[in-house]
């Protein structure tokens, strides 16, 4: 199920101390392991080799093993030598309740129950022949960083967990769940204490600075904090020229390298860093534009190999465009030609960039810089780019009345399609249905919102309404068809759902149909928040949830199962935000309450049901 995450959940999962940028480091070999991290190296052989030469993880006389299973025991025996307690393990040999634990693995075993990570399976027993499962090694994990089971779903993601169903825990997942932690701020010694575990084990003389940046490298991406190259909140060396102010974005990009500026005087001066060795070189300067200004990395063009950097101020809502190709930096257009801006950006891409100018927008791309008219003439309101495609872009216009959504080629700015949006009104007055770009699918890029719901040809530039009503979530079976969207009336807002706003009717659309077929509808009396992903068929059967608050990030959630074959709606589950303040609930019977709230809305959906018979 898709999840509302707890502010202080959200607010403890940092991957880099606190430094603000970091680049992605070469994702070798990775297709093989399924816990993944978008700038990690996934390689499980470079991870365990990472933490064998910090002395976090041995093999045995055949070699890491990485595509074997573990054991309970097996993996207490890895989590202690991981989190730097092997020594006081076998000096003070904790005793144990538990009556299974093999002699080889008491040590290890006795240090995690001593410091509370593990509590074993039951009061005798700790399971130490039982494989272990990654929900178990998450939540050992999430002990040690936080006391308590709370990082568990960070540590290992709903997707992860789901594509390990019926699965051995191999030691290649634990290797990575491991390294996946090492970034992760650790508070269990007390919020004045809050830090990476990474420094907390280089704090408590596991490895020293220098040894971790150096294995670490190739797995776990650096991050720029003031001057200093770190990884994990650990520095590793600072940039040889004072002074320098990192391009926003050039260090979160696959480069080896960074873009750095610094004014002196009136001239703004433009570097590049080498990531490895923190050296830096200067490519060129330009006049000064203003005091507060600051750069940004749009992107790299692949066919032309130029790189480049927009210039902002905020103050006097204006900047300036350049271009590097090699060593040489270009001014692309001066702020007379951008004129007055706040230089929104789009969503892009590869290979293509877009921001807002005063007269329309910015494309570029491998044909070069071109400012075209942003909306059609007219009542003009607010213009907004959505997306710049490899050919199109698609820009959102919002006038008093509606909402313009058009798409037009970048090298021409000819508009492809356009589609004008009536306002709702609610309580009186005029609200905006827009849309927002939502990834993509197999072959389009996708918009939707409470303007409707829009597929984009990146290649024709043709942007295509597949429904004109409101479209808050969709999910389709793996092979992509049929896709059931979630949807409302219009004239209203169902607040609740994944993104801020949910619906109360599902309809589904076969791919090579355009007329939609309702399958829940307003009068089941659900306002639901979005799709679980779970058991979507071919037959119209899809499972589906609600989410309704009840204060400081907790939400209470039903879980629905829409059967396409006999049109009957099932309860399948309810978990209340606050369970503990449930009538029945304890740690013996977590799940007692629920029991009345499915029975209870079952009743109610059986009779809405009957009653259309």
């Amino acid at each position: 199920m898709k999840r509302i995450l707890s502010g202080a959940l959200a607010a403890a999962l940092m991957t880099s101390g606190v430094a603000a940028y970091a680049y992605e480091v070469p994702n070798t070999n990775s297709q093989m392991n399924i816990i993944q991290h978008e700038t990690y190296n996934c390689d499980a052989q470079a991870q365990a080799e990472m933490l064998n030469k910090l002395g976090l993880f041995l093999g045995t006389d055949k070699g890491f093993e990485l595509d074997r299973g573990m054991t309970r025991a097996e993996a207490a025996a890895m989590l202690c030598r991981f989190l730097g307690g092997e020594a006081e393990a076998k000096k003070s040999a904790y005793a144990v309740p538990f009556t299974d634990v093999p002699a080889w693995a008491k040590d290890a075993v006795g240090w995690l129950y001593h410091n509370q990570l593990t509590y074993g399976v039951s009061s005798k027993l700790y399971g130490s022949s039982q494989p272990v499962t990654a929900q178990q090694f998450a939540a050992f994990l999430s002990r040690a960083l936080t006391g308590e089971d709370d990082m568990a779903n960070m540590l290992l993601t709903e997707s992860e967990a789901s594509n390990l169903e019926g699965k051995p825990f191999l030691r290649s997942y634990a290797v990575a769940m491991a390294v996946r932690a090492l970034p992760m701020e650790c508070y269990r010694d007390g919020y004045d204490k809050i830090r990476p575990l990474a420094k907390k084990l280089a704090e408590q003389g596991v490895f020293t600075a220098e040894q971790f940046t150096s294995a670490a490298w190739d797995v776990l991406p650096p991050a720029l904090e003031g001057d200093a190259c770190m990884i994990a909140g650990i520095p590793r060396m600072k940039c040889s020229e004072e002074g320098l102010l990192e391009v926003g974005e050039s260090v979160n990009s696959p480069q080896p390298f960074y873009y750095a500026t610094r004014q002196s005087g009136d001239t703004l001066e433009f570097w590049r860093v080498d990531w490895k060795t923190m050296q830096a070189e200067k490519l060129g300067e330009q006049p000064v534009l203003s005091s507060n200004s600051r750069c940004i990395l749009l992107g790299t063009i692949a066919e032309t190999g130029k790189d480049y950097l927009l210039e902002k101020d905020s103050e006097i809502k204006t900047g300036r465009l350049f271009s590097i190709a090699g060593n040489t930096v270009t001014l692309e257009l001066d702020k007379d030609a951008i004129g007055e801006s706040y230089l929104e950006e789009s969503t892009t891409s590869s290979g293509s960039f877009a921001f807002a100018v005063e007269n329309g927008v910015c494309t570029i791309d491998k044909t070069g810089v071109h400012i075209r008219e942003a909306a059609a003439q007219g009542d003009v309101g607010e213009s907004q780019i959505l997306f710049t495609g490899t050919n199109a872009y698609v820009t959102q216009t919002v006038t008093g009345t509606e909402t313009i959504l058009s798409s037009r080629l970048n090298e021409t700015g000819e508009t492809v399609s356009s589609y004008t949006i009536p306002h709702d009104m609610l309580d009186g007055r005029p609200e905006a249905r827009t849309v927002e770009e939502r990834g993509s699918d197999f072959s389009y890029r996708l918009f939707y919102g409470e303007g409707g719901f829009y597929r984009f040809d990146e290649e024709t530039g043709e942007l295509i309404q597949m429904l004109d009503t409101a479209v808050q979530d969709i999910t389709a079976n793996r092979y992509g068809d049929p896709v059931f969207y979630l949807t409302h009336a219009p004239g209203k807002r169902i607040l609740g759902g994944i993104n801020g706003l949910g619906g109360d009717t599902i309809v589904v659309m076969r791919n090579d149909e355009r007329e939609p077929v309702t399958l829940v509808d307003a009068s089941a009396g659900i306002e639901i928040a979005g799709f679980t992903d779970y058991d979507v068929s071919s037959d119209n059967s899809c499972e589906f949830f609600t989410s309704a608050s009840v204060g400081m990030q907790h939400f209470n959630q039903f879980t629905y199962y829409y059967d396409g074959t006999t049109g009957k709606i099932t309860v399948r589950d309810y978990k209340a935000g606050r369970p503990e303040m449930e009538k029945g609930w304890s740690i013996e019977t977590p799940d007692a309450y629920k029991k009345e709230y499915i029975e209870n809305e079952q009743s109610r959906l059986d009779a809405v049901w009957n009653s259309k018979r």
